[in-house]
C-alpha cells in the first residue's frame, strides 16, 4: 500500500501533520491573495522580497517524499526514528518495549501517539491507515490536540 510510507516509526500519520495538510494550503492561499494584489509587481522594493517569495512558493508546494520514513522530514537525530530503524521495525507499535520512554516522552506533546499505537497494532496498518484517511478527509491535523511545541526526543 502507497500510504503506509506515511506512517511513522512512532505511530503518527504524516498526511495528518500540519506541515503536509494545513501549511501548504495556507501557502497556496497567500500566494493567491499577494498574486491578486500585484505583490509581484510592487514586492520587490521590499528588502527581503526574494528571499520570502522562494521560502512562500516553497511552503505552497511540500514535496510527496517529505516524510518521515525517507528522512527527509522530522528532526535528524530522533531517537525514535533512530531505535525502530535499528531494530528494522514498521512501527514502534510493533516493538515489544512498546511504551517506552522515548515513546511515553513523545506522546507528551502527542495526545493520539499512544491511542492510535494501541490501534495499529489491534487493526493492522491497513486499516489503521484507511482510518487516518478519514480523519484526513474530515480536515483534522495533529496541530488540533498538540500539547505545546512538538516535544522530539534526541
Amino acid at each position: 500500500m502507497e500510504k503506509e510510507k506515511y506512517l511513522t516509526y512512532c505511530g503518527l500519520y504524516c498526511e495528518l501533520c500540519g506541515a503536509r495538510s494545513r501549511t501548504p494550503v495556507k501557502a497556496k492561499e497567500l500566494v493567491d491573495t499577494l498574486r491578486r494584489g500585484d505583490f509581484e509587481e510592487w514586492g520587490p522594493s521590499l528588502v527581503e522580497y526574494d528571499h520570502f517569495w522562494k521560502l512562500l512558493n516553497q511552503l505552497a508546494e511540500i514535496p510527496e517524499e517529505k516524510c518521515c520514513k525517507t528522512m527527509k522530514c522530522g528532526h535528524p537525530d530522533c531517537s525514535i526514528r533512530k531505535c525502530a530503524q535499528q531494530k528494522e521495525i514498521e512501527t514502534c507499535a510493533f516493538c515489544d518495549r512498546y511504551l517506552c520512554e522515548h515513546i511515553k516522552r513523545f506522546a507528551g506533546s502527542e495526545p493520539l501517539l499512544i491511542q492510535d499505537g494501541f490501534r495499529i497494532k489491534a487493526m493492522g496498518i491497513k486499516a489503521w491507515i484507511a482510518e487516518q484517511e478519514e480523519r484526513k478527509k474530515a480536515g483534522f491535523a495533529y496541530d488540533d490536540i498538540r500539547f505545546g511545541k512538538c516535544d522530539i526526543p534526541l
